[in-house]
Parts: structure tokens; sequence; C-alpha cells
């Protein structure tokens, strides 16, 4: 991951002591954009010396860094910047380079190791709420690692892996790869351009030689596109962790069919600190939700005037503490918004977002990811995203899709009533570039003129 050892411990040491002397803000760092073992060592450092450490996608707009910023309250932000090969660190108004601000106190830290609390928030990751904006999502520091742990065991990762994590580390499958080495005598490598094209990734693949790889239905679906055409380059991968509710099961059949590699779907939340639910490398199973990991538990209700549909809820031990400004408490228990059915084989299979399914004017639930994971099936749509709609008496349906070939909306209309129904019949269609995250989820659309 970058530096030796000895240069990765020397460099701990440093950002220890200075997080040990620094008194002008709250014990909270914010990193982002930065990579390698860097970000390791700043992170294993603040904790060590009591530091709440908040991680922001690189990317991240003004608004919304600004919005985490004004919810984390005082803090250091440490973030990569184009224009200086070195990060810069801000203090409140002040700005320095790192190896600047690392150099002004030269004192060794004499101080034994923080005592985190399990009640005590020692981590933030920052999701989008329904608004668009952060809501930063706060973990214990027990939490993370038994995170690490039940991941490490589930899929039998042992000094003989190499973990490749396509995740960022802004994600939690990315940090809880990132500090798998706590737990694993495995090797780790984050990937470093989560934008990437998929060609150098997968020309990347030959020179890391990795056992295992953590990715999204993005990746796997690109996989199945290329097909034979780059089998010499994933020889030494053998297993495909791939976390996202998308996992197209032609994709996975024809990746798995090609290359012989299991693609292991795994269903978690950065409230649950990533993996409640997964397949193992032995055993998949298609089109419905996996089974629960060990210490967690599937809990069902009931969705109102709906005698099939089931909220799902999970129990288990690192669950979140809550949301960055409100009071934080330690729960075993989540709602996770999504909603299920039930197979004849009493399995579940995942049908939508209590927040995202509507009611149509015939008082019918309408789920917008039913539809949306079908037209991504079609083969003239590259992808799509659809959302409920206020209609006159109800909702509807409103569609983006990107394509690179020319569309005929009004057929694609009647399949859509033929293969759902009419209360599916879309209220509003768009041409648009979607842009999506390593994870497959959607980061922004783009609308284009005409179809």
């Amino acid at each position: 991951m970058g530096n030796t050892a000895k240069e990765s411990g020397e460099i701990e040491r440093l950002f220890s002591n200075r997080f040990a002397s620094e008194t002008g803000s709250e014990k909270k760092v914010l990193l982002q954009g930065i990579k390698g073992s860097l970000v390791l060592s700043i992170i294993r450092s603040a904790l060590q010396n009591g530091w709440t450490v908040a991680i922001i996608r690189e990317d991240a707009s003004n608004d919304y860094l600004q919005h985490a910023q004004s919810e984390l309250g005082s803090h250091l932000h440490v973030v990569a910047h184009q224009d200086y090969d070195a990060p810069l660190v801000y203090a409140g108004p002040d700005c320095k380079p790192l190896d600047l601000w690392l150099s002004e106190n030269r004192s060794a830290s004499s101080a034994r190791p923080y005592a985190w609390r399990e009640d005590e928030c020692a981590l933030i990751l920052f999701t989008s709420g329904s608004t668009g904006m952060p809501k930063g999502v706060c973990h214990s520091l027990g939490n993370i690692i038994r995170s690490a742990e039940l991941f490490s065991e589930h899929f039998e990762i042992d000094s003989s892996d190499h973990l490749y994590c396509l995740a960022p580390i802004h994600s939690m499958s990315g940090l809880r790869s990132l500090l798998l080495p706590l737990v694993s005598e495995a090797a780790v490598t984050i990937a470093d351009n989560h934008s990437a094209p998929f060609l150098s990734i997968i020309k990347e693949i030959p020179q890391l030689k990795p056992t295992k790889i953590v990715c999204g239905p993005v990746f796997i679906k690109q996989l199945a596109a290329y097909g034979k055409r780059i089998i010499e380059h994933i020889q030494s991968v053998e297993a495909l962790l791939c976390t996202g509710a998308d996992l197209d099961e032609a994709d996975r059949a024809t990746v798995m069919q090609v290359f012989g590699v299991p693609v292991v779907n795994y269903y978690g939340l950065t409230e649950t600190a990533g993996i409640v639910l997964a397949e193992t490398i032995a055993k998949q199973t298609e089109n419905c939700l996996p089974p629960p990991c060990e210490g967690c538990q599937i809990v069902l209700t009931t969705v109102e005037d709906s005698s099939q549909l089931f909220q799902l809820g999970i129990t288990g031990p690192n669950m979140f503490l809550g949301y960055l400004g409100e009071p934080l408490l330690r729960t075993s228990s989540f709602d996770t918004g999504d909603l299920v059915q039930k197979t004849a084989h009493e399995q579940l299979r995942l049908v939508g977002r209590s927040s995202g399914a509507v009611k149509a004017p015939t008082t019918e639930w309408i789920f917008p990811s039913l539809l949306e994971g079908w037209l991504k099936s079609q083969a003239n749509i590259d992808d799509a995203v659809v959302k409920g709609c206020r209609i006159s008496g109800g909702y509807g349906v409103e569609i983006w899709v990107e394509c690179s070939m020319p569309f005929d909306y009004s057929a694609m209309d009647k399949s859509i009533v033929q293969q759902f129904g009419i209360e599916y019949m879309p209220a509003k269609w768009h041409n648009a570039v979607i842009k999506r995250n390593p994870l497959g989820k959607v980061d922004q659309i783009i609308e284009k003129t005409g179809f």
C-alpha cells in the first residue's frame, strides 16, 4: 500500500505525537481524499489518541462538505489537493501543508492508547439522506473491528489472501477493508482511483494478483460484458465479493460460467456496520436475500394494507449509535427501510425501499426499484433510474434512461404495462447520463435533450 512497514511506523509515530499535542479542536478529524498507507496511519494514530475520525467522499460538492462540517462542529480537516503534492490541514481559518503541521510538535507521546467505550463515537461515515445532504453515521470502534472480524471469518480470509477493494474508504466496505489488517494477516490493496475506466482496473489485477475482490454490481456487469476477452487478467482471483442490491443474476451466471469464479453476494448498510446477510464462497442463492451472518437475525414487520409485504429489520452486535447531531444510543436493532416478499420456499426477495414504494391512484403499491431492475436488463438500455412521482389521484413513476442506441419509449411503455400492469405506465421519460459509484449507487444524473 505504498510505504514500507518501517516508513509507515515512523509516519504513524509523527501523527500520534501531533494528535497528542493538538489542543485547537474538539478531537475530531475529517479526512477527504487521503489514500494508501497514509490514511491508515492517520486513522490509527488518531484513534490511539482519542480522536474521532470522520471520512467524507473525495468529490464532495461545496454544499455537501459545508453541511457535513457544520454538523461535525470544531475539527481538523485533512484534505488532498490537486495543486499540492502533500495534503493540507485546515484548523479553523488556518491552513498548512501536512508536513509543516506535523513538524510543529516534536515531543514524543507517552500516553497510553485511548480506551474507547462501546457507546462512544469513534468513526463517522457520511451517507446522503433524502435531501441529498450528508447524514453522519456514528459508530463505535468495537462495531467496526467486529465487522472486520465477521467479514474475515465469513469469507475465510487469511494470511494466504490478497484482498483488492474497489470500494472507496468513505464507504463501509472500503473502511472495513482498510482496517482488515488489524484483525487478519491478509494483504489488502485499496483502489486509489475509484472512477478509473474498467479496463484500467482489469490491467492492474495481473500485477496485484489478488485472491479476492470486493466490488459492486457494476463491476460484475462489466466482467460479464467483456467475458473471455479478459479471462487471462483475473486468473489469480478465487472469489468476487459483491455488495449492492442491484446484482443482476444473468450477469452473475455469465461471470461464474466464463471465469469459473464464484460471485458472492452480501448485504449490509452503513448503519449496520456493513455485512449482516451474506452468501458463502461455497454456496450462493439466486434471486433472494442471503441468509443472516453469525450473530445477526432478520426481523420482519408486516406492512400496513398488505399481507404480502414485510419491512426488513436486522438485529446484531454492530448497529450504529445514531446520526451525527442527534443523541447517541447503543442499540441492537435497525429498521433497514427495505421491503421484502417471501418466496414459495420461505426465502426473502428484496422488492424496494419503504421510502421509495408509492401507491398508485388504484391504491396498488408501486415499487420503482422493481421496474428499474427490469429496465436495466433490457438490451437497448445501458442504465436506468426510476422514482415515484405525483400524478392525479396518487403516484406514478418517472424514468431516467441512458442509452447508446436510439430509444423508442412509446414501445417501451407498452412493454412495461404488459410486464407490470397499468399502474407502472411511466408518467415521464428523461434521456440522461447516469453516473454511479463503484458500488452501483447513483452519484449524478445529467439530463440530455431528445431521445
